[in-house]
């Protein structure tokens, strides 16, 4: 092989890159060639002087949000299957919409229904003396979600969203969908943590319940809670 055929090759045969007769043609002109052994061998040095470089550390968060934006990237492919996994996000996302949007009157609306059902329970008994036994127990209008913690380190706290914040070195506001998994988050109150990054990963939540049926909810987990608010 000539001069010419072999520079282009110099990298990759540093890298080893190169089909096996290919190499053994270049290693041979290069055994001859003083020029050309004399770049390869500076390229060698090069190269494993840049090997033997430390690694920066990478910063907390931005591990944090990559494996967040991982995550979603996984998400976005699932949605990519088939026409079903796509009506099943777009679904998902619709009421996450809805939900912010109807966060500000959650509330009040809540409190209206609740107040109108248990004056409904306590006119029954006046208007009808029929008295119904069932088997199973009566279950309650709406339920929060509920979560099987997983990670390493200090387990936070869980707490109902709607009421007084409970003090702590990290609380979270998490939104969880219809099958138990963190749809979003804020940090409402500290820092971001490893732990608190492998709690949002990793947790399997029971979502919360309408009338019985899956739908939206929201939570809010609380780090490092008071020993007294503990108790």
């Amino acid at each position: 092989m000539s001069c010419e055929n072999v520079q282009p090759l110099i990298s990759s045969l540093v890298d080893r890159r190169v089909a096996a007769r290919q190499r053994e043609e270049a290693l041979a002109h290069l055994d001859a060639c003083r020029a050309c052994s004399a770049e390869y061998e500076s390229m060698r040095v090069q190269r494993s002087a840049l090997l033997s470089l430390a690694a920066p550390p990478v910063p907390a968060m931005l591990q944090g949000r990559l494996r967040v934006l991982a995550s979603h990237e996984r998400a976005r492919r699932l949605v990519r299957i088939n026409w079903a996994a796509r009506a099943q996000h777009w679904r998902g996302l619709a009421a996450l919409r809805l939900g912010n949007l109807m966060r500000p009157v959650a509330l009040p609306v809540a409190g209206g229904l609740v107040s109108a059902l248990l004056m409904f329970a306590a006119l029954i008994p006046m208007v009808t003396s029929a008295h119904f036994s069932t088997i199973e127990p009566p279950s309650p209008v709406f339920t929060d979600p509920d979560g099987q913690l997983v990670g390493e380190g200090e387990f936070p706290k869980l707490e109902r969203a709607i009421g007084p914040a409970v003090s702590g070195k990290v609380v979270l506001l998490l939104t969880i969908d219809d099958r138990g998994h963190v749809q979003d988050y804020t940090v409402t109150q500290g820092v971001m943590t490893p732990e608190v990054q492998n709690f949002i990963l990793f947790s399997h939540f029971t979502p919360a319940t309408m009338f019985g049926k899956p739908t939206l909810g929201y939570i809010r987990a609380v780090f490092g809670a008071d020993n007294d608010e503990r108790s």
